[in-house]
């Protein structure tokens, strides 16, 4: 086997070890999976745990980055750790209730509020509302099935 084909092997195996998992797009969702266990793994190398051992804080790790963190008050923060890959990116839509896509090597996150422009880190609610002063809309809330222009 090739060096390129067994990376697609691995590609692809992640994938399928992503979608076989529950949906967890909130606190509560990630709190009810994770039980009284303060670490699950749920693909690979990637982790629902508490954070820092607080009940109050959950985060999605994945290798050494708590790329999604859910807060007992309904947010959620997206950290890249500065790694805009597409591993990051498929957890981000898998794990959050946000579409994340980008264009020319930027990414865009696409919530009920509208479309943000997604740097290092940025934080919602769970109704899509960016909290992030840094950040800054860059189109009203439309559908990403009609992509970015």
């Amino acid at each position: 086997m090739s060096k390129s084909s067994s990376g697609l092997w691995e590609h692809m195996r992640t994938l399928s070890s992503l979608r076989k998992k529950p949906s967890i797009k909130t606190f509560a969702q990630a709190k009810e999976y994770l039980g009284n266990r303060s670490r699950v793994k749920i693909g690979n190398e990637t982790y629902l745990e508490k954070y820092s051992g607080s009940d109050q804080v959950i985060s999605i790790r994945y290798v050494n980055t708590d790329i999604i963190i859910y807060y007992n008050n309904g947010m959620i923060r997206l950290d890249t750790g500065g790694y805009y890959s597409n591993s990051n990116k498929k957890r981000f839509n898998i794990f959050t209730p946000f579409n994340i896509e980008s264009k020319n090597n930027q990414w865009y996150v696409f919530t009920n509020d509208g479309v943000f422009r997604f740097e290092r880190v940025i934080t919602f609610t769970e109704d899509g509302v960016c909290t992030d002063p840094t950040s800054y809309k860059v189109a009203h809330a439309r559908s990403s099935s009609q992509g970015l222009r």
